[in-house]
């Protein structure tokens, strides 16, 4: 695909809009020079939408005036033989290019082994179109039917509903006339009733449909889906003012709508803009250090925890105002550990429970009120006297030897 082509593919004299579209999808395929397209006419015709008989009916006319020629077969032997579509080469003439374009271009086919550019091959096309055939009709009425004319000439009559006949009614202001009880009567196609109305018959009124301005749905229908509300971000509703009205059902293609297309574009467009300004305020912002976390002026560095910047609500102020907040309401007498306590307390509370007999002496107490309990005994010697700090190794070892000797005597 070449851009120099579809440029050209843009201006090039064409008679209609179909060749205009079969030299586009033709420029999508060529190279630089033009060259080397090999689409068929039945893949030219479902790009176009248009019939594959039209398709070659205008590539004839095409080739004939010098816009497309035959190119090198060669490049589609890939392709087998039953399948192989014609090469095409589209003629850009040399004036097309810029000196700069026509050099690289030029450059380009010598390193493919073709012959460079010049005005005998490519010569300029003609400026104009061929005009469009007037038709051989225009200007002449349509020739009415035998019938039409036999319908004419029989005489029109009034009718009630019994089928008698009537005087007619009397021409309204603005000149037109109303059937009264009956109808117009025409021979050719017989007695025409006045259809009774729902206004005329309450009973036969429809269930369905539009009634006194209001549209009324039918019976077993489901509820319409609510309306959309346009939300900027989030992409599912760019949508048109009628499709957010009613919905469109999943598989239906919302990209072939107009409409719902400008919204997708306008909406692009807001969020590009939003978020180059939220760019431009982070390279002039003075609240935050290279990690965009805000600086605490009272430490100078990030607060803790740390805090990302917006650039927009995130002033040093008001997030130390925030964490001072956060701090006080999470203290343990704050707000959120009472109401946390309480709820505990509310979702567990305690069992009473009685405590069981033991038997056990209680400790007897001094007059200080201690308990003796773990008190340690005082030191006595072997004859039960009690014993001081000095005379304890003394006399303890004495009377432990005095007690070995007797033992052995």
């Amino acid at each position: 695909m070449s851009w120099l082509a579809l440029d050209w593919a843009e201006t090039a004299p064409v008679a209609d809009v179909y060749e205009r579209v079969i030299l586009t999808l033709m420029a999508g395929r060529a190279d630089k020079d033009g060259t080397g397209v090999w689409l068929s006419p039945g893949t030219i015709a479902r790009g176009a939408v248009s019939d594959e008989q039209t398709v070659k009916r205008r590539m004839r006319a095409l080739r004939e005036r010098g816009v497309i020629a035959y190119g090198d077969q060669s490049l589609a032997a890939k392709i087998p033989a039953n399948r192989r579509p014609k090469v095409y080469d589209l003629m850009i003439p040399v004036s097309f290019y810029s000196p700069t374009q026509l050099a690289e271009v030029n450059r380009m086919r010598e390193e493919n082994g073709r012959p460079p550019l010049t005005p005998e091959n490519r010569p300029d096309l003609p400026e104009a179109a061929p005009s469009r055939k007037a038709r051989s009709d225009t200007g002449t009425s349509r020739p009415r039917s035998a019938a039409a004319d036999e319908a004419d000439k029989q005489p029109l009559t009034w009718t009630d509903s019994q089928g008698g006949l009537v005087d007619p009614p009397a021409m309204e202001a603005g000149g037109s006339t109303r059937p009264g009880q009956g109808g117009l009567v025409d021979p050719a196609r017989g007695v025409y009733e006045t259809p009774k109305t729902p206004r005329d018959n309450p009973s036969e009124e429809p269930t369905g449909g539009r009634r006194n301005g209001v549209r009324h749905p039918r019976e077993g229908t489901p509820d319409p889906a609510p309306e959309i509300v346009f939300n900027l971000d989030d992409k599912d509703t760019w949508l048109c003012r009628r499709h957010r009205a009613n919905p469109p059902r999943p598989d239906e293609d919302r990209k072939s709508c107009p409409g719902c297309g400008r919204t997708r574009r306008w909406s692009e467009k807001q969020l590009a803009e939003r978020a180059a300004a939220a760019a431009a305020r982070r390279k002039t912002c003075t609240w935050h250090d290279d990690a965009r976390h805000v600086i605490d002026p009272a430490t100078g560095g990030p607060f803790h925890p740390a805090v990302k910047c917006d650039c927009t609500t995130t002033s040093p102020e008001a997030v130390a105002a925030r964490i001072a907040a956060t701090q006080e309401a999470n203290r343990p007498s704050g707000p959120i550990a009472t109401a946390g306590r309480a709820e505990y307390r509310r979702r567990f509370p305690r069992k009473p429970t009685a405590r069981p007999a033991t038997g056990r002496r209680r400790a007897a107490t001094d007059s200080t009120g201690n308990s003796d309990r773990h008190a340690t005994p005082p030191a006595v010697d072997h004859e039960g006297l009690p014993m001081t700090q000095g005379s304890h190794n003394a006399a303890g070892v004495k009377a432990s030897r005095l007690d070995r000797v007797e033992e052995s005597a």
